[in-house]
């Protein structure tokens, strides 16, 4: 399923993106966050039920990372981390807990978790292309 998808890191965003009205939900060369966020609703809006802190810039953000982790585990939070690129596997973008190299490899998402994940995201946009009830017309993410 992940792999039948873009991959913006890959292929570049677009530069269209962030351009007042660059994109288009209708246009497949457009940056539009309208099917992202429809999909997500679909989800239950999971995103809204979390507290974040983004990391960006040139270097350092490991670093960064890494210090607000285990200040925030240390101060009683449950912490996960996204990163990007990966270093060997795809696995190692989101990890939940700290404590070293060892924690990290157990704390990793799983295979069968990330499939999990991709069916929940599978079903909820095959929900999007679906017509809605007295609907003549689908809709599609």
């Amino acid at each position: 399923f992940l792999d039948g998808l873009i991959d913006y890191e890959k292929i570049g965003i677009p530069s269209s993106a962030g351009v007042a009205g660059g994109g288009s939900s209708s246009s497949s060369k457009g940056f539009d966050l309208t099917k992202m966020r429809r999909l997500l609703g679909a989800l239950g809006d999971p995103h809204k039920q979390l507290k974040v802190v983004h990391v960006a810039g040139t270097k350092g953000k490991g670093s960064v990372v890494t210090l607000l982790s285990n200040i925030l585990t240390r101060s009683g939070y449950k912490v996960g981390t996204y990163t990007s690129p990966h270093m060997f596997d795809i696995c190692e973008r989101i990890l939940v807990g700290s404590g070293g190299a060892a924690a990290a490899a157990s704390a990793a998402v799983s295979e069968q978790q990330w499939e999990d994940l991709a069916q929940q995201a599978a079903a909820a946009a095959q929900k999007m292309t679906e017509p809605s009830p007295g609907s003549s017309s689908s809709s599609r993410p």
